[in-house]
């Protein structure tokens, strides 16, 4: 078994996660292969995939790998034969991985980070809004990515810090054409997935860090960019959307910390909605945009 690190965790694994930092010492997670039970007792809450209790969540995905997600320490993998271990490693790292997050007590969003002046900027937004385009179009001008898809967030000493993930971020085939990164070099997230992952080893930032300001992203039919503050009660709505599969956290019992811990970070992190025109993603003006912006902070 191998030791990596992820999230400000040390993650021992008899899975091969080659895309994370290599780690040593005590882990703070087992990942392991094992037998999953077939489902779980009184269970709290599920959906199409998944079912979940008190500090344990079963994910099953089918033709691919069941998960086991139990107490923020452990993660049990069953794959089923011939499955991919790229395709295992994927869920493995996003939801399973946003399932144990969870039940370490985090905030966990859906959205990627880069940084600025040793502080993070998180865009945050659903499935396919751009996220991880708009964070590699930064990386040419400078700033460090800090995590892909999936933001953990925690509160150290009243301060919200965001916790690294990997040093990569996941890119779509037409993505990749717009900003000009060579598809051949790259490998695929999954077989049949037009999906790459794109290596940042040496544009990674590895230490935690207080969050700087969040955006969120929407798209709009019209042409022209908006970016307008979000604040009172507005901001903490907002972090509960964009909430890291918020159905698994509700399952889990969690609500009730997890929404104080939105109110605490909302009050002490400004916010802002981003709104691009829809089928065009200009992304030198919009890096230009939210630039200007981050410059009256």
């Amino acid at each position: 078994m191998s030791i990596y690190q992820v999230y400000g965790l040390k993650i021992k694994s008899e899975l091969s996660l080659s895309q994370l930092q290599p780690s040593s010492g005590e882990p703070d997670v087992i990942i392991r292969y094992g037998t999953i039970p077939p489902k779980l007792e009184e269970m709290r809450g599920s959906g199409v995939c998944y079912q979940a209790k008190e500090n344990q969540l079963l994910l099953k995905i089918e033709d691919i790998c069941s998960y086991y997600i139990q107490n923020g320490n452990s993660i049990v993998i069953d794959p089923v034969d011939g499955a991919a271990n790229d395709t295992i490693r994927l869920f493995l790292l996003g939801s399973a991985f946003g399932a144990l997050l969870h039940q370490r007590g985090l905030l966990v969003l859906h959205g990627s980070a880069i940084v600025v002046e040793g502080e993070a900027v998180i865009f945050l937004g659903n499935s396919g809004v751009g996220k991880s385009t708009l964070a590699t179009a930064f990386v040419p001008r400078g700033y460090p990515v800090a995590t892909d898809d999936v933001s953990a967030v925690s509160l150290e000493s009243g301060v919200p810090l965001l916790y690294p993930s990997f040093p990569g971020l996941k890119l779509w085939h037409d993505t990749c054409e717009k900003l000009g990164v060579e598809k051949s070099e790259l490998s695929p997230v999954r077989p049949e997935l037009k999906k790459y992952f794109l290596p940042l080893q040496s544009k990674f930032w590895q230490e935690p860090l207080p969050l700087k300001k969040l955006y969120v992203l929407r798209t709009v039919n019209r042409k022209e960019f908006e970016l307008d503050p979000i604040t009172g009660k507005q901001q903490f709505f907002l972090l509960g959307e964009m909430t890291y599969r918020l159905n698994y956290m509700k399952a889990m019992g969690y609500s009730q910390n997890h929404f104080p811990l939105c109110l605490k970070v909302a009050k002490q992190t400004p916010l802002a909605r981003v709104r691009r025109p829809s089928g065009w993603f200009l992304l030198d003006e919009l890096v230009e945009l939210i630039e200007d912006d981050l410059l009256k902070l």
